[in-house]
């Protein structure tokens, strides 16, 4: 999964919807989501 450069986000603050920041925050949450999946699956 593609991610913004830790540099733009600093420089683009706004966690508004549809900001740089919130759609990074949402990709994270994606990622953390599937993780759990993943070890849940492996747990049982």
């Amino acid at each position: 999964m593609p991610i913004l450069h830790p540099a733009y986000l600093l420089r683009n603050p706004s966690r508004e919807q549809g900001s740089p920041k919130w759609l990074m925050w949402q990709d994270i949450q994606e990622v953390r989501h599937k993780l759990d999946e993943i070890r849940g699956a492996r747990d049982t």
